[in-house]
C-alpha cells in the first residue's frame, strides 16, 4: 500500500471501531507504530500494538516495547515531591533556594509549587541543545540558569509551561530526598509497583536498552531520530516504559493504596493556582479538562520521534494509554475513538 493511500485511512475520521485495521496499516505498510492500551475499573479491556519497534530487524511493537515517554515523565517527578511533602522533608510553599542554594539571586521568590504548577517565570534551557557536547545534564541546566539575569515573568503571575521548571523540581526531589533522582524513583514508585522494565535515562546509559523502540519521523520512515545531548535530562522527561509497566501507574492512581492516599490523590489531581488563586488548569504533572462536563485528567508528551498521550476519566474508571515511535501516530483521534468504543461519548480535546 502507497504511502498516500495509507495516511488518507490514518487521518481521515472513520467509523467507531474501525480504528484497529487503521492501526495495522502501520504494519504493513513497514512502518513504526505504537502500543495501547485501555483499562476501566484499573482493569485492562483492550490493548493492542501495531508497526515496527525496530524497522532494520524486523522487530514488532508490542505490549512489552519500551518507548520514551517525554513528557508524561513529569507526572512522576510531581508525585515524587508529593510523597516527599508526606515524609516531612519537603515544603511546597519554600523557595527552591532552600534546596538549591545555587540557583540565581533574580529566582529568589520562585517557590517549590510554582516549579510543579508551571508557573516559575524560569527561563527555558533547550537552547543549550544544541551542542556538539555528547551529554549535556541537569547540572546544565543549572548552570545555564546563571547565565540569566531575570525571570521571564515573576514567579507565580502567570501559568507556562515550562520544562526547565520541572528539571530543577527533579533536582529538588533529589536534595531533599538525599539520593539521586533516578534512584529515588526506583525504590519509592518503581520498585513498590512492580514497574520492572520502567527506566530513567540517565548519563552514562547504554542504549538501546532490551525490547526499546527506535523513534521515526516523517515519510520514508527513513529518519530513524538519533540521540541528542539533551536525551539525558530528566525530570521534564526521560522516562522509558512499556504499555504493560505504564498500566501499573494508572492503577496505583486510580483508587487509594499503601503508595497513595485519597488524600494525596485528590491534591495530585486538584489545579494549582496562580499567586492571585485564579486556578491554572495544571495538577501534579496533569493537565485537567472537561469531556462533556465530566473531569478529563491527561498528558501528552512528545521527544525525537517519540509520541505518548495518556488520558484518564475518572467519573467512569477508564484510562487510556497511547506510546508511540512515529512522530505522525494522530494520537488524540486514536484516543478519541477508543474512548467512544468503551462508552465514554464525546471528542477528546486537542
Amino acid at each position: 500500500m502507497g504511502w498516500a493511500a495509507l495516511m488518507t485511512v490514518v487521518i481521515a475520521t472513520s467509523p467507531l471501531a474501525a480504528y484497529v485495521p487503521r492501526l495495522a496499516l502501520y504494519t504493513e505498510a513497514k512502518g513504526p507504530g505504537l502500543s495501547y492500551v485501555i483499562l476501566k475499573n484499573g482493569l485492562p479491556v483492550e490493548s493492542g500494538a501495531a508497526g515496527y519497534a525496530e524497522r532494520g530487524t524486523g522487530r514488532l511493537n508490542d505490549q512489552t516495547t519500551l518507548f520514551n515517554i517525554a513528557s508524561n515523565s513529569k507526572q512522576f517527578t510531581a508525585a515524587a515531591a508529593l510523597l516527599l511533602e508526606q515524609a516531612g522533608k519537603l515544603d511546597l510553599e519554600a523557595p527552591v533556594s532552600r534546596y538549591l542554594p545555587e540557583i540565581p539571586a533574580y529566582a529568589k521568590d520562585v517557590k517549590v509549587k510554582h516549579l510543579v504548577f508551571h508557573t516559575s517565570g524560569l527561563p527555558d534551557y533547550m537552547t543549550i541543545c544544541d551542542t556538539t557536547t555528547p551529554e549535556v545534564t541537569n547540572a546544565d541546566v543549572v548552570a545555564h540558569l546563571a547565565t540569566h539575569t531575570q525571570l521571564d515573568f515573576p514567579a507565580g503571575t502567570r501559568h507556562e509551561y515550562s520544562n526547565t521548571g520541572y528539571v530543577i523540581l527533579s533536582e529538588v526531589v533529589q536534595r531533599a530526598a538525599a539520593l539521586p533522582f533516578p534512584a529515588f524513583l526506583q525504590r519509592e514508585i518503581f520498585d513498590k509497583l512492580g514497574m520492572t522494565a520502567t527506566k530513567v535515562l540517565k548519563p552514562g546509559d547504554r542504549r538501546p536498552y532490551d525490547g526499546q523502540a527506535f523513534s521515526y519521523g516523517a515519510w520514508p520512515f527513513l529518519d530513524l531520530k538519533a540521540d541528542v545531548p539533551c536525551d539525558f535530562i530528566y525530570g521534564d522527561g526521560g522516562i522509558f516504559t512499556s504499555t504493560a509497566d505504564y498500566q501499573k501507574w494508572t492503577r496505583a492512581l486510580s483508587k487509594p493504596s499503601a503508595l497513595f492516599s485519597q488524600a494525596l490523590l485528590d491534591k495530585m489531581f486538584t489545579s494549582g493556582t496562580l499567586d492571585s488563586g485564579e486556578p491554572v488548569g495544571y495538577g501534579f504533572g496533569w493537565g485537567l479538562d472537561k469531556l462533556n462536563g465530566e473531569p478529563m485528567i491527561h498528558h501528552s508528551g512528545s521527544w525525537n520521534g517519540y509520541r505518548s498521550t495518556v488520558a484518564y476519566l475518572p467519573g467512569k474508571q477508564l484510562w487510556a494509554i497511547l506510546l508511540c515511535n512515529y512522530a505522525e501516530v494522530p494520537r488524540w483521534e486514536i484516543v478519541d475513538e477508543l474512548f467512544k468504543k468503551h462508552q465514554a461519548a464525546g471528542s477528546v480535546a486537542h
